[in-house]
C-alpha cells in the first residue's frame, strides 16, 4: 500500500504538532508536511505531490477559502482531496464551502478518534477510485483484543477488504484495529495484516440478519505480505 501524502495547513505550530503526532500514530504509512500560510502552502502543492490537504479554515494568515479556491482552479490541484477544519458548526457556511470544493470538514474542537475517522473516510474514497478490487469468498479471520472472527471475502484490494461475518457474541466497532489472516484456496496463508474497520452493516436488508458484513482499511503490510496479495490477486485474474 502506498503511503498517504499529508499536508497540514496552518498558521498555529501546536495545532499542526497535536495533528501530526495523532495521525503518525493512527497510520503506519503515512508521509507529512506542513505548512503556515498560504504562500508556503501553494509553494509546496506546487513542488510536489499530496493525496490530501488538511486546511485551517479561519487562521488569519491562512484563507482557507481562498487556498481551496486557488486549488479547484489549478488544472493540476483541482481533483485534491481537501478537508477543512474549522470552529463553524453553522450548517449553511458548511454546505457553501462543500459545494465551492471541500471534500470534508472537521469542526473544532475535535478529538483524535474523530481526526482519524475523517481521514480514514476520505482516503478510503481515494482507494477505490484507484485500487483494483477482486471478488474472492477466501476464509478470512479478524483477530482483535483477544478474539478471532472468521469469515468470507466479499472483494479485496491492496487498500483494504469487505467481508461477511455471522453475526455472534463481540465482534470489533468502527475504528478498531485488527489483525487480517487470509487462507487463499491452494496456497499458503497470509497472516499479520494489521487493518482498521471503517464500515459495518448487515449484510442483508433484514436488520434481524444473522450476517454483518464488515470493511477493513489497510493500515501496514509488510514487504513480504504484499507480494503473496500480489500473487493471490494473479491467481483471481486467472480464474476470471
Amino acid at each position: 500500500m502506498e503511503k498517504i501524502r499529508l499536508l497540514i495547513v496552518d498558521e498555529t505550530a501546536k495545532a499542526r504538532e497535536i495533528i501530526r503526532y495523532a495521525l503518525e500514530n493512527s497510520f503506519s504509512k503515512i508521509e507529512i508536511d506542513e505548512a503556515c500560510s498560504n504562500t508556503e502552502a501553494r509553494e509546496k502543492l506546487e513542488s510536489r505531490y499530496y493525496d490530501l490537504i488538511l486546511c485551517d479554515w479561519e487562521s488569519r494568515s491562512i484563507s482557507g477559502s481562498e487556498l481551496l479556491k486557488w486549488m479547484r482552479e489549478h488544472p493540476e490541484l483541482k481533483k485534491t482531496s481537501f478537508i477543512m477544519v474549522t470552529v463553524s458548526n453553522d450548517r449553511a457556511s458548511l454546505v457553501d464551502a462543500l459545494q465551492a470544493g471541500a471534500t470534508s470538514y472537521l469542526i473544532k474542537p475535535f478529538s483524535v478518534v474523530g481526526l482519524v475517522h475523517r481521514v480514514i473516510s476520505v482516503v478510503s474514497r481515494l482507494d477505490r477510485r484507484v485500487a483494483e478490487r477482486f471478488v474472492s469468498d477466501s476464509p478470512v479471520s479478524l483477530a482483535f483484543q483477544d478474539r478471532r472472527l472468521d469469515g468470507a471475502l466479499i472483494d479485496i484490494s491492496m487498500s483494504g477488504f469487505l467481508g461477511t461475518f455471522k453475526r455472534e457474541g463481540i465482534f470489533p466497532q468502527i475504528l478498531e484495529r485488527i489483525v487480517m489472516s487470509l487462507r487463499p484456496e491452494g496456497s499458503a496463508e497470509i497472516a499479520g495484516i494489521h487493518g482498521v474497520v471503517v464500515r459495518i452493516q448487515s449484510a442483508e436488508t433484514d436488520a434481524a440478519s444473522q450476517y454483518i458484513n464488515i470493511a477493513v482499511k489497510f493500515m501496514h503490510i509488510s514487504s513480504e505480505n504484499e507480494k503473496a496479495l500480489l500473487r493471490f490477486f494473479d491467481m483471481l485474474k486467472l480464474k476470471l
